[in-house]
């Protein structure tokens, strides 16, 4: 546990050996953060930060300086970004540097900020993002040899999974901030990363994807996961306007399950 920040949602597994751990990843938000240990088959350690304010340097570095010189810092694998500022372009269209460069034409990216992007073979597609620069160059101060991966790299490579004729949501909630991606006949029709303080927030983003694609948003299969503790509530909540809602979730709770499904993306 970090010092002087009290985790927002927290789990462990009472008396597991060090030597059981793996692997080790973080995944981060504009207002949070999750830090994972986990062994073969199991998670063993997990941790939920957040802030109020976005992107808050100060800290993401207590968090970072506090995993790359703790005990388990060989074992950090990936560190996951929410992005907010992305574009997908399928596999034919990738040109590298020059796609990189359509990100700005779309997105207001300072001269700062890095772009990245991901091949999601899944859907043979990329994802091309950036996120703030500040927080950028932490990572490289503290993670310079770890990988880095969009979590719309995982989100949208679950996707393949959702055999339906009709439409499907698939939708991660985070503290204040969600990833959703729509597909209709197994074909994407939309991925957004956006903040979200209320369901109906969530109600308005199908409604405009749904008038957009012609399908009606009412028949819409929900998929809901996330790192909130209230994911079944907004759940429930959804089933107001939505006819199937299912929430992803395993023996533990959600939290964890969507966890491991992160833990299983290459």
């Amino acid at each position: 546990m970090l010092d002087n920040l009290t985790p927002y949602w927290s789990y462990a597994v009472e008396g597991f050996n060090t030597t059981d751990i793996v692997g080790e990843e973080l995944i981060i938000w504009k207002n949070g953060c999750c830090v994972f240990l986990y062994n073969d088959t199991d998670v063993l350690e997990a941790y939920v930060y957040t802030t109020t304010q976005n992107w808050d340097e100060a800290f993401f570095e207590k968090i970072f300086l506090h995993e790359a010189m703790g005990p388990h810092n060989q074992k950090i694998k990936k560190i996951w970004v929410a992005d907010e500022r992305s574009l997908i372009i399928p596999d034919k269209l990738f040109l590298g540097e020059e796609s990189r460069l359509w990100l700005k034409r779309l997105h207001h990216i300072g001269p700062d900020d890095d772009i990245f992007d991901n091949k999601i073979p899944e859907i043979n597609t990329h994802v091309v993002y950036a996120y703030d620069s500040k927080i950028a160059q932490l990572m490289k101060r503290y993670f310079n040899h770890l990988q880095v991966m969009s979590l719309s790299r995982f989100s949208l490579s679950t996707i393949a999974d959702l055999h339906h004729e009709g439409s499907v949501a698939n939708l991660i909630l985070l503290q204040n901030e969600a990833l959703l991606s729509v597909t209709n006949s197994g074909k994407l029709l939309a991925h957004q990363t956006f903040e979200f303080e209320t369901v109906e927030n969530v109600v308005y983003k199908i409604a405009l994807i749904a008038e957009k694609n012609d399908f009606d948003p009412l028949l819409i299969q929900f998929k809901v996961s996330g790192i909130i503790e209230n994911v079944e509530e907004f759940a429930l909540d959804l089933k107001a306007y939505f006819k199937n809602v299912h929430i992803i979730t395993g023996d533990k709770g959600p939290i964890l399950q969507l966890i491991k499904q992160i833990i299983q993306c290459a």
